[in-house]
């Protein structure tokens, strides 16, 4: 897996010192930068596509990248730091509750729930 000296991003099928997104935006202004950074990058190879439908390209797909080669192994304290912590879930349920149509029907005054 190669890692790109300028993003520091790991593609499996990266064949250069850079990936393809860095090249391109060498010399280019922020108006073109913006152009390039909003195509798809093929997260194997990493080449920008104008039209790249899926993670992969066809030359990847074609050589036996995996989209799960793609995807860089955490340790399990990263997954930790995702945790949301106890009192932020109930908030969250309170938020959706109170915000859906069951909460406005049963505290009608009117209401037989």
């Amino acid at each position: 897996m190669g890692t790109c000296s300028g993003c520091n991003t790991s593609y499996p099928a990266l064949d250069s010192d850079s990936c393809g997104q860095c090249t391109k935006l060498q010399g280019k202004t922020e108006t073109e930068r913006r152009v390039i950074k909003s195509h798809p990058q093929c997260h194997g190879c990493s080449i920008v596509y104008l039209n790249l439908l899926g993670p992969l390209c066809g030359r990847c797909i074609g050589s036996g990248v995996k989209v799960d080669d793609t995807y860089e192994e955490f340790d399990n304290s990263a997954i930790e730091d995702l945790t949301p912590e106890p009192e932020t879930v109930v908030i969250i349920i309170l938020i959706l509750f109170c915000s859906s149509r069951a909460f406005y029907h049963c505290f009608k005054p009117y209401a037989m729930c």
